[in-house]
């Protein structure tokens, strides 16, 4: 057996970074139902993919068939550009 095929059923986690701010302590402890936090990114920027928290490619969020999210890739980092 190789040893990619070893690897092949580990399970690694995937997340999708949608936008982040930096925002007061004293701000988010005013925050209530409704509230809005201002993200300060461009909604039509791609979408940062992480694998085991490294940067691993960009994307577009996605609306499946059955209404769950998901996130096309663009491009992967450090072979796409």
């Amino acid at each position: 057996m190789s040893n990619i095929n070893m690897l092949a059923d580990i399970n690694v986690e995937v997340s999708v970074e949608f936008a982040k701010t930096k925002v007061k302590l004293a701000d988010i402890a005013r925050l209530d139902r409704g509230a809005v936090i201002d993200l300060v990114s461009d909604i039509n920027k791609p979408l940062n993919i992480y694998v085991q928290n490294k940067l691993f490619a960009k994307g577009e969020a996605v609306v499946l068939d059955d209404g769950k999210a998901g996130v096309r890739i663009l491009s992967i980092v450090g072979r796409d550009e």
